[in-house]
C-alpha cells in the first residue's frame, strides 16, 4: 500500500488474555513505532528512512505481522473508549459471562438471583468479570441505578439460581468500566448483526443458538467477550442494554 508523506494507523488485540495495542504514525521519512497494553503508556521506537518505498516495505511487513498475531485496525475514538474501559476496569478484565436475573435479598444478608429467560430492563444483570492473569473471578450483580458484588456464590443450574452469601459494594470505577465495556458489546453486535443478516433461532434462554464462527469469532476479537456473551447479546436483536 503506497504510504503518504504524514500518517498514523492503530491496532489492537483482545484475543484470549491480551489487551494491547500496536501503532505506527508516518512524519516525513521517519515512522514512529508505538506498542503496549491498552491504558498504559507503552514503549516507542522511531525508524528513519531515505525514501518512501522503504517506508512502504517496512510497514507493509510489519503490518501483515500484527494482523498474523490478532490485532484489528481500529480508529482514535475506538481506541480511546478501549483506553477509557482499561484504566476503569483493569485492561487484564474481561467479561466471561452474562446472564438476565432478579435478585432476592434474604433478611441474614444473603439472597439468590433468578436466571431469567429473556431482559428485563426492570430486572438486573449478572455480569462474571474473569482477572486474565490470576483467573480470579468478580460476580457483579448491576442495573441502571445500583451494583453490588455478590460472594459466596453457589449455583444450581437445573433449578436456574445462584445462591449467594453476601452482597457487597464493588469499587465504582471498575463497575463503570464494566458498564462501558458492555456498552460497547452491545454496539458491536448490533452492528454485527447489520453486516451479517439473522442468525436464526433462539435457545430458551434468548441467546441466538446458531452464532456462525464468521460472526462469533469477529465479535469475540473485536471485543474481548466470551462467546457466550456475543451470543447473549445477539439474542436482544437490535436492543440495547439500559445500564
Amino acid at each position: 500500500m503506497p504510504m503518504t508523506s504524514k500518517e498514523t494507523k492503530l491496532y489492537v488485540n483482545k484475543e484470549g488474555s491480551s489487551n494491547k495495542f500496536w501503532s505506527y504514525e508516518i512524519d516525513g521519512l521517519a515512522v514512529t513505532v508505538k506498542w503496549g497494553r491498552v491504558g498504559l503508556e507503552g514503549q516507542k521506537k522511531v525508524f528513519g528512512f531515505k525514501n518512501f518505498s522503504g517506508i512502504d516495505r517496512f510497514i507493509n511487513r510489519r503490518v501483515r505481522e500484527q494482523l498474523g498475531k490478532g490485532y484489528k485496525e481500529i480508529d482514535r475514538p475506538g481506541l480511546a473508549q478501549e483506553v477509557q474501559i482499561a484504566k476503569t476496569m483493569g485492561a487484564q478484565h474481561k467479561i466471561n459471562r452474562i446472564e438476565y436475573v432478579g435478585l432476592r435479598k434474604n433478611k441474614d444478608r444473603g439472597g439468590r438471583l433468578n436466571l431469567l429467560l429473556n431482559y428485563d430492563p426492570s430486572q438486573w444483570i449478572y455480569v462474571e468479570v474473569i482477572n486474565s492473569w490470576t483467573k480470579e473471578v468478580s460476580h457483579i450483580v448491576l442495573n441502571k441505578a445500583e451494583e453490588y458484588e455478590a460472594v459466596g456464590l453457589a449455583e444450581e443450574r437445573e433449578a436456574r439460581r445462584i445462591e449467594f452469601e453476601n452482597l457487597g459494594r464493588p469499587r465504582r470505577d471498575f463497575v463503570e468500566g464494566i458498564r462501558l465495556a458492555i456498552r460497547r458489546i452491545a454496539v458491536a453486535v448490533v452492528a454485527a448483526l447489520k453486516r451479517f443478516g439473522d442468525l436464526g433461532s433462539r435457545s430458551l434462554d434468548g441467546d441466538v443458538t446458531d452464532v456462525g464462527p464468521r460472526f462469533s469469532d469477529a465479535l469475540e476479537e473485536e471485543t474481548g467477550a466470551s462467546r457466550q456473551v456475543v451470543s447473549k447479546f445477539a439474542g436482544l436483536g437490535a436492543r440495547i442494554l439500559d445500564i
